[in-house]
């Protein structure tokens, strides 16, 4: 999920809500299936949706300006606001009641870096949930094909990764639809489970996904391996911050060494502080495919 400072600063301004009415994806509605499992190691959380208290998200990067921290703060106060009204269709963490984590990962398939993360969630013996790009999709279609085999959810990140919130409504549908489309057209799942880049989230955007059957997954612990791109700091920000719960926002696109270092001390870091891994669709008890 690259960012660049006016799309930083742009999300102070993704809040403003715009009343729309609800549209299908796509014509052909079907049953849910449930999200890939954890191996059995950790049940499914059973705690609702709708009793899941949104934690503030943490992380932090000395490599932002001061405006850019600015904005990303306040993105963060709003967004929490924004799950707190929308339960069930918002998420930002799971239940604190389960002592584990979902690790995620944005912006792939890649030929490289995201290969080396499923190497390493396989070494280790966990489950992640990827939001991947349509048009990356489409070019990696090996990766995505094994990124699902190996019990990974293969999530949708969107065709282009365009922020929603400054689309219309047929665009924010293209969006979804594409992607959606071209994963399942792989893995024969479509993706239930949304990332909106950039978290740009507003009223318009959660009706719109609503509509298609599609709930939203942000995070609660960013380890800004997109600013600071340095394996301590990615560590850090999941050691020091580490709740039951927490959705643990990474990315295996290009240029993501870093972030392929530092992962495995963060899952034996977590391990020996007596954490488990669930997907999101395990922590969040939602089904992760239509």
């Amino acid at each position: 999920m690259k960012r660049s400072v006016p799309c930083i600063i742009s999300l102070c301004l993704v809040l403003s809500l715009a009343a729309s009415g609800c549209s299908y994806f796509s014509s052909q509605q079907k049953q849910p299936q449930a999200g890939a499992s954890d191996g059995g190691r950790i049940g499914q959380a059973h705690q609702t949706e709708k009793q899941i208290e949104p934690y503030p998200i943490l992380g932090a990067s000395n490599k932002l300006t001061a405006k850019e921290r600015s904005s990303m703060n306040k993105w963060r106060e709003d967004i929490v606001q924004v799950a707190g009204h929308n339960p069930g269709e918002v998420f930002i963490n799971g239940p604190s009641s389960v002592k584990a984590v979902c690790l995620t990962f944005d912006d792939g398939p890649d030929g490289v870096f995201t290969p080396k993360v499923l190497d390493i969630l396989k070494q280790y013996g966990v489950h992640g949930s990827f939001f991947f790009i349509g048009q990356r999709v489409k070019n990696y279609p090996a990766v995505v094909r094994r990124a699902d085999r190996e019990g990974n959810l293969v999530l949708n990140h969107t065709w282009d990764h365009k922020d929603l919130s400054h689309l219309s409504d047929l665009a924010i549908r293209n969006e979804i639809t594409m992607t959606g489309d071209e994963i399942a057209s792989i893995t024969g799942k479509r993706p239930a489970l949304v990332r909106p880049p950039y978290g740009a989230v507003n009223d318009r955007v959660i009706r719109d996904l609503q509509g298609g059957n599609c709930k939203i997954a942000i995070w609660s612990i960013d380890t800004l391996d997109w600013s600071q791109k340095d394996k301590a700091n990615i560590a850090r920000n999941v050691m020091d911050n580490v709740r039951p719960g927490d959705i643990i926002l990474m990315h295996s696109n290009a240029g993501r060494q870093a972030t392929v270092d530092a992962l495995p001390a963060i899952i034996t870091g977590l391990q020996a502080e007596g954490y488990g891994f669930l997907t999101l669709a395990d922590m969040l008890n939602v089904p992760a495919y239509q």
